[in-house]
Formats: structure tokens, sequence, C-alpha cells
């Protein structure tokens, strides 16, 4: 199945498409129930005054960031930090001041699009809670509506329609909580329309750049199990949708791209293969032809700018991860942007022409910056860095690595070693990502990484069985393997693998994760109490049974799929509770910080206070900040700011490991 339909704890985006007061608690006093939340401090008051360097280098918001070019090309939006670490949105203006279009001063904008030439569409949700509503915004007069105003709903999945300038598509699950309906919207009237019948049997659509439904998909009839799922296409204009292809419900399949000309679907799937490929469907004889593939990884991103009749390009995670352009036209313009910009960058938008370009560099050691690419002219214009007091001396060298583990899986990952220091016998972060199934860890700027690097730690990022981006095998062999399984092995073999480099010091590894991340952290310490000096668990579950049960309606279909590939919460209790690290608390040893947000809707609460009392009634030491404001992983300058001087004060205060 589709992985938009799998919701990870913590998603990671690879390519882009498109001053309170708060309330926190940082503390470390004495035990108290396991049926309590756990206690309190004072908030913040006024502005927060980072102490360590490397926090104001690394999570201070971006000066700039994600610039977009209006469908005509004729403006450019981006973010921009206000004096209170809010990002605000502006707009470019030729030979003036650019100009502010929000003042939003709760919280952060959760990412925008152009609706229209005219008009900006902006995401805001209420303190972390993920009931993101759509705001829009005239350019011209600077009028902002609620395009959405609808409580605990989500909106989801915003498209504008090429070819229907004033008409987007979205998702929202205003009418059941678990399912995300597709609803259209007229820019000038403001008036939402459901796509479809709530009867109908077939969802998620794929719409033509008319904004008509060409896909729709459904599971398979007479399957009580629900394995397979079924795929439905029409011609332009048909009212009919006739059967295309079944997979199984653990297969990718999305399309890419229509070619009306020729009558061919273009998408990338790997039904009957480990790999995703790159696969042309011809809708006169039904047949289907491998377009592109690799044998050694998925293809984890493929398209077509607007000059191409055939396949521009396609991405994989192979070393630092390759960009591989296809088409002649593809081919030409990747020279000149490698040869005057970067061999790593990201295109941040594109007009409808395909043009214009805006580019940003994703070197793991060169800060960001943000370009314009002529298409036509082949020339550049610099828009800006994002972070301006990033200089190259504050970042170090992150390079692929891969070793065998346990049972001779070869698995990959990324090494950051700190500048200027001996490369032997180091403080470790181990450093396992969210998800974590079909995420992977990429190469490239990560301020976490960095500010680790910045501090003198060597960081290592694995993906481990169950990441993204090897295949199919690959991505099952992570199921049922939490906590005691291959999964936490993968995490503990990279760590051994280190100290027989020489790299790493035995007696000062530590661990932190966010999200699943997080409960990795919690794993290493029940499950190898030996082998790290301490961890710190950001947003993670502890508990997995609760974390099963207590699953936000929103989770949807997704929630049958963790039911299947981590345990049911009703029939696998026992299970559950063997690789749930809060009922083996008297494993934990090592130090801990726990970091939490109260509004978060995927880790609730629950499972940071239960794991912090128990392990508190035991006399274990834990550190635990809950923000009050905040949802899955900070988003505010000033928690994130709190969260990381923290951090870095814990690790350095970690047994064995001297301060640094």
């Amino acid at each position: 199945m589709e992985t938009k339909l799998l919701p990870c704890l913590l998603l990671a985006g690879l390519l882009s498409a498109c001053a309170n007061t708060t309330n926190d608690t940082t503390s470390t006093p004495s035990a108290t129930s396991d049926t309590q939340q756990a206690d309190s401090m004072p908030a913040l008051v006024g502005p927060y005054q980072v102490k360590h360097q490397a926090v104001d280098l690394f999570f201070k918001k971006p000066a700039i960031s994600n610039f977009q070019l209006s469908p005509n090309g004729m403006h450019i939006s981006y973010l921009a930090r206000n004096e209170q670490g809010r990002m605000q949105l502006f707009l470019k203006m030729d030979g003036q001041q650019d100009k502010q279009l929000t003042q939003v001063t709760s919280q952060n904008l959760d990412g925008y699009l152009w609706l229209d030439d005219a008009h900006l569409g902006y995401y805001q949700d209420n303190d972390g809670d993920e009931n993101y509503q759509l705001n829009m915004i005239n350019i011209h007069s600077g009028k902002i509506t609620n395009l959405t105003p609808f409580p605990s709903t989500r909106v989801a999945g915003v498209q504008r329609i090429k070819n229907k300038p004033g008409k987007i598509i979205f998702y929202m699950n205003k009418q059941d909580k678990r399912y995300f309906y597709p609803y259209s919207l007229d820019i000038k009237t403001q008036k939402i329309t459901p796509e479809f019948a709530w009867s109908d049997e077939l969802w998620d659509p794929v719409y033509d750049q008319d904004g008509f439904a060409r896909i729709k998909s459904r599971w398979a009839p007479n399957d009580d199990k629900y394995e397979k799922v079924e795929y439905h296409y029409r011609h332009p204009g048909d009212m009919t949708f006739s059967k295309l292809i079944t997979v199984n419900k653990d297969e990718d399949f999305s399309i890419i791209h229509f070619n009306d000309a020729t009558n061919e679907i273009f998408a990338l799937t790997n039904h009957n293969s480990d790999k995703v490929r790159v696969v042309k469907f011809d809708m006169d004889t039904r047949q289907m032809a491998t377009v592109f593939e690799h044998a050694d990884y998925d293809v984890l991103g493929a398209g077509f700018i607007p000059q191409d009749n055939e396949l521009s390009w396609v991405y994989f995670a192979e070393g630092k991860g390759k960009l591989q352009p296809l088409s002649p036209t593809t081919k030409k313009l990747y020279q000149v942007i490698e040869s005057k910009f970067s061999t790593h960058f990201t295109v941040n938008s594109i007009t409808q022409d395909g043009k214009k370009v805006i580019l940003a560099n994703t070197d793991a050691n060169i800060p960001v910056e943000y370009m314009l690419f002529d298409t036509e002219t082949q020339s550049f214009t610099a828009l800006g860095k994002a972070s301006p007091w990033l200089k190259p001396e504050h970042l170090s060298d992150m390079r692929p690595i891969q070793f065998q583990a346990r049972d001779d899986l070869t698995i990959h990952g990324l090494l950051t070693l700190p500048r200027n220091k001996e490369k032997t016998n180091l403080p470790i972060v181990i450093l396992p990502h969210g998800g974590p199934f079909g995420v992977l860890d990429t190469w490239g700027y990560n301020p976490e990484v960095q500010m680790l690097a910045h501090q003198g730690y060597g960081v290592l990022q694995i993906n481990f069985r169950g990441s993204g981006g090897y295949g199919k095998a690959f991505f099952k062999a992570g199921f049922h393997q939490f906590g005691t399984g291959g999964m936490q092995h993968d995490i503990t073999d990279g760590v051994k693998w280190l100290i027989e480099q020489g790299i790493a010091d035995p007696k000062r590894v530590m661990i932190y994760g966010a999200s699943y991340g997080g409960y990795a952290t919690l794993a290493g310490l029940t499950f190898t109490p030996d082998l790290y000096a301490c961890g710190v668990d950001y947003v993670g579950p502890s508990n997995l049974h609760t974390l099963l049960m207590n699953m936000d309606e929103s989770w949807g279909m997704g929630r049958e799929f963790w039911l299947e590939s981590v345990g049911n919460p009703y029939t696998d209790i026992k299970k559950l509770k063997e690789i749930s690290p809060y009922y083996h608390v008297d494993k934990i040893k090592a130090p801990l910080f726990v970091a939490q947000g109260a509004q978060d809707p995927r880790v609730k609460q629950q499972e940071s206070d239960q794991i912090v009392n128990a392990l508190r009634k035991r006399g274990v030491e834990v550190k635990y900040m809950l923000k009050q404001d905040e949802g899955h992983g900070f988003d505010k300058e000033e928690n994130q700011q709190h969260f990381y001087d923290e951090m870095i004060d814990f690790l350095a205060s970690c047994p064995a490991n001297n301060r640094i």
C-alpha cells in the first residue's frame, strides 16, 4: 500500500514539491505514582537566553527559508524569522522593501503554497495538536481568510489545479476522523464541495492537470482480510472507472504522470519486484513495462519537467543520495547546476512552464543557500542563505557507511565526526531515526547532527531494517522486530562496529532519538543496559500496549498496519509488554532525559509520564521536560533552544563522560 496511507510516528520529507509565554516543565524531583502526571515547575517567562553557542548556531530559526514561485513566475514568496523567533510569510518586491504578509505571534507557520497567482495558502494548528486549518492570504490586499474553520479537523494534501486557476483540491477528515476525503474549493466563492459521495467505495483519487480524478483505489472485493488493493482508471472525460491493476497491500503504487498524447501512465511501484521502480502503462494494451530500476535501491522519487515528454529524473539513496537526470534536456540543466551551484540540491519550486526554478543546496557541510535558476538563459540569481551566521568551519563532514548485522544483513548509515578532533576513541551519540517504517536518514545538512558534532561528539545514524529505500524485503524485515528484535539489534551492532573500528570510546556511547528513535533509546537502555552511558528520549513511546490502544482516530488505516507489523493490543498483550521499556524499568540503570509535548496526538503525554514516574519510584535519575504548548516535537524557537541546551548539559554530565 502507498506509504501515505501508513502514518509514521515521525515523518521526514525527501524532496519539496511544494511570542507567547511558554508553559514548560524541566524537573528532577522525587518519585510520584505511576498513574499521576509527572510534576511540573513554573513556566519560562520572556525570551529564552541560550547557554551554548552550538544551540544558537543551529537552533535559531532560519533567517529565510522555503522560497516558492507563483505559478506564472511573476512573484516569489518565502518565510523569514522575526525578532520573536517566529517564521512569517513574505513577498519579494522588485526594487522595494519586501512585503510582510503575516503577523503570527503564537507559533510558526506550518508550511504554505501558492493557490493561484494572487493567493497563498498556509497551514496552522494549535500548539502542535496537528488539527491543521488552511488559511488564504491575498498578496495584494493582505486579507486573510480561514478556508476550513472546522474544529478538531485536519486538512492535508492541498494541491493546485494547473489548468483550472482558482480551483484547489485538498483532503480533510471532517466527515469521519479516521478517513481523509477529497474536497474541491473555488477560491473566488470559497465554496467547498465534496469530490465524491460518502458511500463511494473508491478512495484516494489521483487528479490530472485539469482537476479530473483519473485514478481511484479500493480494497479488492470479496477479500475479507483486506490483503489486496485495486487501482481503477478512467480516460479524460469518462464517467466510469475500469480496473487497472491489483497489488498487495504492502506494495507501493504511486502515479507520477499522465501522458494523454500517447495514452500512457507512469508510476512508481514494487509490484512483482523487491525494489521500487518506474513503470509505464500502455492504456490501449494494458501492458506494463519498466522504465527505470536500480538493483540495490528503491527509486525514492521520479518526475517530469514541463519541457519533457519522457521521464526526466530519478532519485535513490545510493551513497550520498543520487539524483540521476535521464532526458537530454534534464542532463543539460543538471550539468549547469552542478558546475555553477551544487552537486547536491533540491528543487524548492518550479513555474508551470518550467522556465524558472528555485533551488536549495543540500550539502551536509555547507550552509543552506537558495538560488533562482532561469532555465532559458541558464543564469543564477542568489536569493540568500538560510542561516548566514553559519560558516563552513562550524560544520562537520558526514559520510555514508555500512556494516554487517549479526545475521549478515547489510546495514547502511551515516557517520559524522567532529572537525579538528582525533578520529579515534571519541564520545559517540547514536541517533536512530523516527518512523520507523519506510523512513530513512539521508546525507545532507542536519542541525541536530551538526550541533552534536560541534560539541565534539561523533554521531552515527543507522538505517536499520524496516527503513525505506532498500527494497521490500528489507522493509518487511522490520516487522515484529521492535525492542528485543532485529531493528534494535541493528542499532546495537552499529555501536559494536564503531567500537571495533576504534572510533568509539566504549565507555562514552550515548543514545538519543525522537519518536520511534525515542522508543529505540528507551529500548537500548532497557535491553542493552551496559552499552550506553545515558540516553535522551524525545517524544518516544515507552509502552507499546498503551500506544496502540490510544492511537488517534486520524491514523485511520495506518492503525491496522501498526497492529499487523508491531502487535495487536487486544491479542498480543504479552508480546507487547515484553518489548515495552515501561514494563522493564528494573533493567534501566543509566541516566535518562525525557522530553514531551503535552499536545502530542501521536505519542501522548502518558507515554512519557508513566516511565518517568516508574523510574523515579526506583530512584533512577530522570530529567523530564514537558512543554504544554507543543506537540510531536518542539516547533517554537524558545522551546527548541531550551531542549537542546539542556540536552548538551545532560550528555556532558553522563557517567564516564568528561565535559567537552
